[in-house]
């Protein structure tokens, strides 16, 4: 059941003060606490969801006094709201061969001296159109282990943390999977997973080079062609990095 209708319920304001409530805490975090997935935190936060009254209540922990000014505006803004705690968001525990995990943790946790953040970006890598990365672009940090980036040679000012879209590498990346990024610095190119951009469109693919200055660009889903660039038509290609992690290491 919707709040009020669309016409006359001001979502804007809403997400405004939603947002004040959340504070430092990562949605995930936030919609543990107060039993909302962090889904439907991020739709109302967009406007691409009218609030129903019992998820926004069971947010104000059934407080009517919250309730009022988180739907309506009214009252004063409660005090809890600006003095939440710091919270990183996607700081995370890794445990076996993994550089990282599923587990959050402040950043007084000792364990976090182990870690070193890494930047991510809304941008998907895919076989459709992608966005240029820029700060605008920035979401929450993710830690990776300190000690398996040093083992792997990855400077962590070099690296960037998109997602994958589409089915095209599938079985290697699947869609949405989370891919570390080594930026390419003028490094010299071997066979392997690279992502890419080829005018408006960014893709992760496996790139094979040859010694006359070609490439080809290889799905590993069978479904998709092998595409041949040659020499000449390489200054159309633009390797933005190498993939250096999808959940798994390559």
């Amino acid at each position: 059941m919707e709040i009020l209708n669309g016409t006359s319920f001001d979502t804007k304001a809403f997400a405004e003060r939603l947002l004040a409530l959340v504070g430092r805490e990562s949605y995930s975090s936030f919609g543990r606490r107060v039993g909302v997935s962090d889904a439907v935190i991020r739709k109302y936060l967009t406007g691409t969801t009218m609030p129903s009254v019992g998820q926004v209540s069971q947010i104000c922990g059934h407080d009517p006094r919250l309730f009022l000014w988180l739907c309506l505006g009214q009252g004063e803004q409660p005090e809890q709201v600006s003095k939440l705690p710091e919270v990183p968001s996607y700081a995370r525990v890794g445990n076996g061969d993994s550089p990282t995990g599923f587990e959050e943790f402040s950043p007084t946790d000792s364990r976090m001296q182990d870690y070193t953040l890494v930047d991510c970006y809304q941008v998907f890598a895919s076989a459709g159109f992608g966005s240029v990365v820029s700060d605008e672009l920035k979401t929450d940090p993710m830690a990776f282990r300190t000690e398996w980036l040093k083992k792997e040679g990855l400077s962590p000012e070099r690296l960037a943390v998109i997602r994958a879209k589409g089915d095209s590498m599938e079985p290697t990346i699947s869609n949405n999977d989370i891919i570390l990024v080594y930026l390419c610095n003028g490094d010299a190119l071997r066979d392997g997973l690279y992502v890419l951009r080829i005018g408006d469109s960014l893709l992760v693919k496996r790139l094979q080079f040859d010694p006359f200055g070609g490439l080809k660009i290889i799905s590993d889903n069978p479904g998709y062609e092998t595409q041949v660039v040659t020499k000449d038509q390489r200054a159309d290609v633009h390797i933005v990095g190498r993939v250096a992690w999808a959940g798994k290491k390559f």
